[in-house]
């Protein structure tokens, strides 16, 4: 079942026709008026060498990965770029449980044992 505001605002979403925000600032503008007119250009260059402009404030935002929760908090001091960004990887919380499998186990141990848990490694090196 569809949750109340998805299916709100499929109801209002129009038939046919561009469905991105008419706001300059935000939406870069179509591929043709980049290489065509200058304004194009400049538009496009300002949006990504400065970044879209969002509220001071904090936000936490998370979806489902292969191994569990992926998560990503940001911090924004209003610029166009993030004040500070943190990713939570989902073996994150598997790697807190590890020292207690592999304690007291023969070193040979170890490689199973972290294999079992289904982890990543390049996720587990911060």
């Amino acid at each position: 079942m569809i949750g109340f505001a998805i299916q709100q605002a499929l109801e209002q979403m129009p038939d046919s026709g561009p469905i991105n925000v008419d706001d300059p600032r935000i939406v870069l503008p179509p591929k043709d008026e980049v290489y065509s007119t200058i304004e194009g250009t400049i538009q496009h260059f300002k949006i990504v060498m400065e970044g879209i402009k969002i509220p001071a404030g904090e936000a936490y935002g998370y979806t489902e990965g292969g191994n569990g929760e992926l998560g990503f908090y940001l911090v924004s001091d209003g610029s166009g770029t993030p004040y500070r960004v943190r990713i939570r990887p989902p073996c994150f919380a598997i790697t807190q449980a590890l020292g207690g499998l592999i304690t007291g186990v023969m070193i040979p141990d170890v490689v199973p044992t972290f294999g079992s848990l289904n982890m990543i490694g390049g996720e587990c090196d911060h």
